[in-house]
């Protein structure tokens, strides 16, 4: 009998992508016996980062869940290793939610039902720990939505000159990664996740200057070879500019009530039912 991914589990593998689009040193993990070259690829792959800009980005977004699909504008800020804040509207002048992913925590407002998650990541662990065996953290979302190999990951081995294996600490979860100019991953494929794996896609259109953000993104759940899941991110304009930052100040409308996250899982299934 074909086994399909229950929706807590489809948002505990799209919580790696569906946010929205850090910093600091890393050391590729080799063995003695590696090639200089390996080495050397290795190291500049883990060391590739994006720009340390705040960015202000505008992009659409394709979300397609089990033959269901919804198309959102994106009014973004990037502030590399301090936070993404995007606000998402179905038209123009119509805004229905706020997502901030930062730090500490994250925080999705929904202006259309005037309710709002707040939760920390030890929070968030807690709850899908039983759905997802990969332990969410924003290191780990942000690399992945800027298309560079998260802080916190280490590459085991170089596959091939273009592919990098990495796998995660105190994890079975491993991750290759497809190579491109710049050191920028082209693609990523996950290892099996109850029985899912998630495909990656990134883009360069504008330019092949180091550190830029992809100009599309594309994501995929597959179960048994086949989509359950797929979110297209296609940014239309990128500009460098200091209020990105304050975009990711958190404020919650007066008269909102907050929800649990076992409330925002089952508010979020109802919709695909």
């Amino acid at each position: 009998m074909k086994q399909s991914l229950s929706i807590p589990s489809v948002l505990s593998l799209l919580a790696l992508v569906l946010l929205l689009w850090g910093c600091g040193s890393r050391r590729p993990s080799v063995t003695p016996n590696s090639s200089t070259r390996q080495n050397r690829e290795a190291m500049a792959f883990s060391s590739a980062r994006p720009i340390a800009a705040p960015w202000q980005v505008k992009a659409n977004l394709t979300l397609e869940v089990e033959g269901s699909s919804i198309s959102l504008d994106a009014n973004a800020s990037v502030v590399v290793g301090e936070g993404i804040y995007a606000s998402l509207r179905p038209f123009v002048l119509f805004e229905i939610a706020r997502v901030y992913l930062l730090p500490e925590e994250i925080v999705i407002i929904d202006k259309h039902n005037k309710t709002y998650l707040r939760a920390s990541y030890q929070q968030l662990n807690a709850v899908c720990q039983d759905q997802f065996p990969l332990p969410l953290s924003y290191p780990l979302l942000e690399g992945l939505l800027l298309g560079y190999l998260p802080q916190e990951l280490e590459v085991e081995k170089m596959v091939t000159p273009h592919q990098a294996l990495v796998k995660l600490p105190q994890n079975k979860l491993s991750l290759l990664y497809t190579i491109g100019e710049n050191m920028r991953p082209n693609a990523l494929e996950s290892s099996p996740v109850s029985g899912g794996v998630l495909k990656a896609t990134y883009t360069h259109y504008t330019s092949h200057e180091k550190g830029l953000l992809p100009d599309r993104c594309s994501y995929r759940v597959l179960q048994d070879g086949a989509s359950t899941l797929s979110l297209e991110v296609e940014g239309s304009s990128y500009r460098r500019s200091e209020q990105a930052r304050d975009h990711l100040i958190v404020t919650i409308p007066s008269g909102y009530r907050q929800l649990t996250i076992k409330e925002a899982l089952q508010l979020i299934s109802s919709l695909f039912q």
